[in-house]
This record gives structure tokens, C-alpha cells and sequence, in this order.
């Protein structure tokens, strides 16, 4: 476990980034999951005393034969699982799909999750770099579906307009 988070410590610390849950990690709660394809998941839990008493809070990071490629935090809650992945920039693009099947995978067998959803702000509201990544986009074509209906009723018009003009592209606002 102490290796895992010294890992995890230079990965974010080089990158200047920081993620709470790392702050009280626990050695004794790390797990290193392997997913097949050269991909693995680590889970770092926090320490006991730190943790809310109904949620179960981890940090994770995501490695690809052996290098960091991206991380970020879950809390799993009566089953639900609020999550994000934060991949570096020279990483985005080919396997994403799959890293996240295989991180919610490893949420749902270590944790219990069976229900997974993003904030607002995962999906670029009042984020800028998701916005600039296109995280709304990426993350609906995984299957994920606003909860508001005029947010959902607009990325349906927009989709609509975009498969009637084919190669444009839809502005960042």
C-alpha cells in the first residue's frame, strides 16, 4: 500500500494536481486491479477516521503498462457511484471507452456500485477544461443523459443539427 501511494503522490505532485481523498489515504485500503489490455486500476481508500459515515470514498488511478495516464475520485453511496477520470493530456483519445467500462467494473466489484452518474461540473459546467476536452460529448456517447430536461432537450437539437450537417462541430457555448 505505502508504494501504491507513493505512486500516486509523485504521479499528481509532478502534474501540480491534487485530490482530497489522497490527502488521508490509508495504506491498509489500496488495491491494484488488473483489466486486462495492459490496463490497471488503483483504489486508495481513506483513513477510518476520515471517512463520511455513508460514504465509501476513494481515489483512483489509472495505469497503462505500468505508466499514470489519469485519475481521479469516487464515492459510492447505498450503491450509487459519483465518479470522475481525469485522464493527462497526452492520453486522451483511443482506449477511453474502455478505461471507463473497466473502472466503473472495478467500482462495481470492489465497492458495490450498480448506479454511476457525473456532476454537473464533470460534464463542463463552469469547468472550462471539460469544456475544451468536450467531456459533455464524450460522456453522452458512453450513455450518459442530462437530468434536466431543457439540457437534454437542447443536446437532442444539437445532435439533430449535427447529423443534418455532417463534419461541423458544435461550439464550445
Amino acid at each position: 500500500g505505502r508504494e501504491l501511494l507513493k505512486l500516486a503522490l509523485a504521479t499528481l505532485c509532478c502534474r501540480n494536481l491534487e485530490i482530497l481523498m489522497l490527502t488521508w489515504a490509508d495504506p491498509e485500503d489500496c488495491w491494484l486491479l488488473d483489466c486486462g489490455r495492459g490496463v490497471q486500476v488503483m483504489l486508495i481508500g481513506s483513513l477510518p477516521e476520515t471517512r463520511d459515515p455513508f460514504n465509501i470514498s476513494y481515489c483512483h488511478l489509472v495505469l497503462k503498462n505500468g505508466v499514470p495516464i489519469g485519475y481521479g475520485p469516487a464515492s459510492v453511496c447505498l450503491g450509487t457511484c459519483e465518479m470522475g477520470l481525469n485522464l493527462f493530456p497526452a492520453f486522451r483519445g483511443g482506449e477511453v471507452a474502455y478505461l471507463w467500462a473497466q473502472l466503473m467494473r472495478c467500482f462495481h466489484q470492489v465497492l458495490g456500485a450498480e448506479y454511476f452518474y457525473l456532476t454537473a461540473y464533470g460534464m463542463g459546467s463552469g469547468n472550462p477544461a471539460a469544456i475544451k476536452t468536450g467531456a459533455f460529448w464524450f460522456y453522452r456517447k458512453l450513455g450518459f443523459r442530462a437530468e434536466l430536461p431543457e439540457i437534454e432537450a437542447l443536446a437532442q437539437e444539437e445532435e439533430a443539427r449535427l447529423r443534418a450537417n455532417p463534419g461541423t462541430r458544435s461550439d464550445r457555448r
